[in-house]
């Protein structure tokens, strides 16, 4: 089971660095180095909001809201 998480994981890894890559260059292309930053930027919040979407909220955040 290890051996296939752990190409699962370097797939998808190496996945991410080709889609970063499509997306800079596609950046580049179409807006000029100066636009590289925002995009960077709204890519660091698309991955926040995964992040806060996928973990678990804890018992006591719960009872917090009700």
């Amino acid at each position: 089971m290890a051996p296939a998480a752990l190409s699962l994981n370097a797939s998808f890894m190496y996945f991410g660095f080709s889609l970063g890559a499509a997306l800079g260059a596609f950046t580049l292309h179409r807006g000029g180095a100066a636009h590289l930053g925002w995009v960077g930027a709204l890519c660091e919040c698309g991955a926040l909001g995964m992040l806060r979407l996928s973990t678990p909220r804890q018992e006591a955040e719960l009872a917090k809201a009700a």
